[in-house]
Protein backbone atom coordinates (compact mmCIF):
# COMPACT_ATOMS: atom_id res chain seq x y z
CA UNK A 1 0.00 0.00 0.00
CA UNK A 2 2.75 2.47 0.90
CA UNK A 3 5.16 1.69 -1.94
CA UNK A 4 2.36 1.57 -4.53
CA UNK A 5 1.63 5.26 -3.91
CA UNK A 6 5.19 6.39 -4.63
CA UNK A 7 6.23 7.35 -8.17
CA UNK A 8 8.11 4.44 -9.75
CA UNK A 9 9.49 6.01 -12.92
CA UNK A 10 9.66 9.37 -14.70
CA UNK A 11 9.71 10.71 -18.21
CA UNK A 12 11.91 13.71 -17.44
CA UNK A 13 15.31 14.83 -16.19
CA UNK A 14 17.21 14.70 -12.88
CA UNK A 15 20.23 16.61 -11.58
CA UNK A 16 22.24 15.06 -8.73
CA UNK A 17 25.09 16.39 -6.58
CA UNK A 18 27.08 13.98 -4.40
CA UNK A 19 29.74 14.52 -1.77
CA UNK A 20 31.22 11.81 0.42
CA UNK A 21 28.28 9.89 1.92
CA UNK A 22 25.64 12.54 1.16
CA UNK A 23 23.75 13.44 -2.02
CA UNK A 24 20.91 15.72 -3.14
CA UNK A 25 18.82 15.79 -6.30
CA UNK A 26 16.13 17.73 -8.12
CA UNK A 27 14.04 16.53 -11.03
CA UNK A 28 11.22 17.48 -13.36
CA UNK A 29 8.80 15.09 -15.03
CA UNK A 30 6.83 16.13 -18.11
CA UNK A 31 4.31 13.30 -17.82
CA UNK A 32 3.19 10.78 -20.42
CA UNK A 33 3.66 7.00 -20.71
CA UNK A 34 1.58 6.43 -17.61
CA UNK A 35 3.49 8.93 -15.45
CA UNK A 36 2.25 12.25 -14.09
CA UNK A 37 3.76 15.67 -14.68
CA UNK A 38 5.47 17.01 -11.57
CA UNK A 39 8.67 17.71 -9.68
CA UNK A 40 10.72 16.11 -6.93
CA UNK A 41 13.61 17.02 -4.66
CA UNK A 42 15.41 14.84 -2.14
CA UNK A 43 18.47 14.06 -0.11
CA UNK A 44 20.09 10.85 1.10
CA UNK A 45 23.07 9.92 3.19
CA UNK A 46 24.68 7.58 5.66
CA UNK A 47 24.97 8.57 9.30
CA UNK A 48 27.01 6.06 11.23
CA UNK A 49 25.26 2.69 10.88
CA UNK A 50 22.02 4.18 9.55
CA UNK A 51 21.21 5.13 5.96
CA UNK A 52 18.40 7.56 5.33
CA UNK A 53 16.60 9.52 2.64
CA UNK A 54 13.91 12.18 2.43
CA UNK A 55 12.03 12.97 -0.76
CA UNK A 56 9.30 15.42 -1.72
CA UNK A 57 7.22 14.45 -4.77
CA UNK A 58 4.73 16.92 -6.21
CA UNK A 59 2.28 15.81 -8.92
CA UNK A 60 0.66 18.68 -10.81
CA UNK A 61 -2.98 19.21 -9.75
CA UNK A 62 -3.00 15.90 -7.86
CA UNK A 63 -0.99 15.60 -4.67
CA UNK A 64 2.34 15.95 -2.91
CA UNK A 65 4.13 13.21 -0.95
CA UNK A 66 6.78 13.54 1.75
CA UNK A 67 8.63 10.22 1.86
CA UNK A 68 11.13 9.35 4.61
CA UNK A 69 13.23 6.16 4.63
CA UNK A 70 15.68 4.83 7.21
CA UNK A 71 17.56 1.53 7.16
CA UNK A 72 20.28 -0.30 9.07
CA UNK A 73 21.25 -3.62 10.62
CA UNK A 74 20.98 -5.19 14.06
CA UNK A 75 23.42 -8.06 14.05
CA UNK A 76 22.69 -9.95 10.84
CA UNK A 77 19.09 -8.70 10.54
CA UNK A 78 18.41 -5.91 8.05
CA UNK A 79 15.80 -3.37 9.21
CA UNK A 80 14.06 -0.49 7.43
CA UNK A 81 11.18 1.93 7.89
CA UNK A 82 9.31 3.98 5.30
CA UNK A 83 6.94 6.84 6.23
CA UNK A 84 4.68 8.65 3.75
CA UNK A 85 2.59 11.78 4.29
CA UNK A 86 0.33 12.79 1.40
CA UNK A 87 -1.52 16.06 0.79
CA UNK A 88 -3.98 16.83 -1.99
CA UNK A 89 -3.21 19.65 -4.39
CA UNK A 90 -5.65 22.58 -4.27
CA UNK A 91 -7.21 21.45 -7.56
CA UNK A 92 -7.88 17.97 -6.13
CA UNK A 93 -9.47 18.98 -2.84
CA UNK A 94 -13.13 18.07 -2.37
CA UNK A 95 -15.47 19.58 0.20
CA UNK A 96 -16.39 17.07 2.90
CA UNK A 97 -13.37 14.77 2.45
CA UNK A 98 -9.95 14.78 4.10
CA UNK A 99 -7.03 16.48 2.36
CA UNK A 100 -4.28 14.34 3.95
CA UNK A 101 -3.31 10.71 4.52
CA UNK A 102 -0.31 8.83 5.89
CA UNK A 103 1.21 5.39 5.85
CA UNK A 104 4.14 3.58 7.42
CA UNK A 105 5.89 0.37 6.40
CA UNK A 106 8.34 -1.62 8.54
CA UNK A 107 10.72 -4.16 7.01
CA UNK A 108 12.98 -6.89 8.39
CA UNK A 109 15.05 -9.46 6.52
CA UNK A 110 16.57 -12.35 8.45
CA UNK A 111 19.24 -14.60 6.93
CA UNK A 112 18.48 -18.31 7.01
CA UNK A 113 21.86 -19.88 6.31
CA UNK A 114 24.10 -18.87 3.41
CA UNK A 115 21.54 -18.98 0.61
CA UNK A 116 18.13 -18.27 2.15
CA UNK A 117 16.46 -15.30 3.80
CA UNK A 118 13.11 -14.45 5.39
CA UNK A 119 11.90 -10.91 4.58
CA UNK A 120 8.85 -9.60 6.48
CA UNK A 121 6.87 -6.40 5.84
CA UNK A 122 4.17 -4.78 8.00
CA UNK A 123 2.21 -1.73 6.81
CA UNK A 124 -0.37 0.62 8.28
CA UNK A 125 -2.27 3.20 6.24
CA UNK A 126 -4.66 5.88 7.50
CA UNK A 127 -6.57 7.25 4.52
CA UNK A 128 -9.29 9.07 6.43
CA UNK A 129 -11.86 10.02 3.80
CA UNK A 130 -9.23 11.30 1.36
CA UNK A 131 -9.04 8.33 -1.01
CA UNK A 132 -5.32 9.02 -1.54
CA UNK A 133 -4.40 5.37 -0.84
CA UNK A 134 -7.41 4.04 -2.69
CA UNK A 135 -9.49 3.65 0.47
CA UNK A 136 -11.17 6.70 2.01
CA UNK A 137 -14.12 8.31 0.25
CA UNK A 138 -14.11 6.00 -2.78
CA UNK A 139 -14.12 2.69 -0.89
CA UNK A 140 -15.61 3.87 2.45
CA UNK A 141 -12.65 2.44 4.38
CA UNK A 142 -10.39 4.66 6.45
CA UNK A 143 -7.54 2.38 7.61
CA UNK A 144 -5.75 -0.76 6.49
CA UNK A 145 -2.99 -3.05 7.75
CA UNK A 146 -0.93 -5.55 5.80
CA UNK A 147 1.42 -8.38 6.71
CA UNK A 148 3.69 -9.94 4.09
CA UNK A 149 6.26 -12.71 4.42
CA UNK A 150 8.54 -13.68 1.52
CA UNK A 151 10.87 -16.66 2.12
CA UNK A 152 13.62 -16.52 -0.52
CA UNK A 153 16.22 -19.02 -1.69
CA UNK A 154 19.19 -18.00 -3.84
CA UNK A 155 20.58 -20.77 -6.02
CA UNK A 156 23.42 -18.43 -6.98
CA UNK A 157 24.19 -14.71 -7.10
CA UNK A 158 22.00 -14.42 -10.19
CA UNK A 159 19.15 -16.93 -9.72
CA UNK A 160 16.50 -17.18 -7.02
CA UNK A 161 13.07 -18.49 -6.13
CA UNK A 162 10.71 -17.03 -3.55
CA UNK A 163 7.24 -17.59 -2.18
CA UNK A 164 5.03 -14.82 -0.84
CA UNK A 165 2.07 -14.71 1.49
CA UNK A 166 0.37 -11.33 1.89
CA UNK A 167 -2.62 -10.53 4.11
CA UNK A 168 -4.47 -7.21 4.20
CA UNK A 169 -7.20 -6.11 6.58
CA UNK A 170 -9.36 -2.98 6.27
CA UNK A 171 -11.63 -1.40 8.88
CA UNK A 172 -14.65 -1.68 6.55
CA UNK A 173 -15.68 -3.87 3.63
CA UNK A 174 -14.29 -2.59 0.32
CA UNK A 175 -15.08 -3.38 -3.35
CA UNK A 176 -11.44 -4.28 -4.01
CA UNK A 177 -11.75 -7.44 -1.89
CA UNK A 178 -14.54 -9.96 -2.40
CA UNK A 179 -15.24 -13.46 -1.08
CA UNK A 180 -15.93 -16.54 -3.21
CA UNK A 181 -19.53 -15.36 -3.65
CA UNK A 182 -18.51 -11.96 -4.99
CA UNK A 183 -19.53 -10.14 -1.79
CA UNK A 184 -17.36 -7.25 -0.55
CA UNK A 185 -15.18 -8.17 2.41
CA UNK A 186 -12.71 -6.47 4.75
CA UNK A 187 -9.71 -8.77 4.22
CA UNK A 188 -7.74 -10.42 1.46
CA UNK A 189 -4.94 -12.96 1.19
CA UNK A 190 -2.56 -13.47 -1.72
CA UNK A 191 -0.16 -16.40 -2.17
CA UNK A 192 2.41 -16.52 -4.94
CA UNK A 193 5.66 -18.10 -6.10
CA UNK A 194 8.29 -16.40 -8.24
CA UNK A 195 11.58 -17.39 -9.81
CA UNK A 196 14.00 -14.97 -11.41
CA UNK A 197 17.38 -14.13 -12.84
CA UNK A 198 19.37 -11.08 -11.74
CA UNK A 199 21.52 -9.18 -14.22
Amino acid sequence: LVWNNQPAYYNGARATYSMSSFSVYAEANKGGNGSTAGTAIGASGTFGAVSGAINLFSAVNQKSIVDIIASGKVGSIKLAANLDYQTKAEAAKTTGTDDNAYGIALYASMPMGDKASLPVRIEYVNDGTSGLYGLGAAAASNTAMTFTITPTYNFSDSTFVRAELAYVSTDKKVPAYVDDKGVNTDSNMIVGVQGGVRF
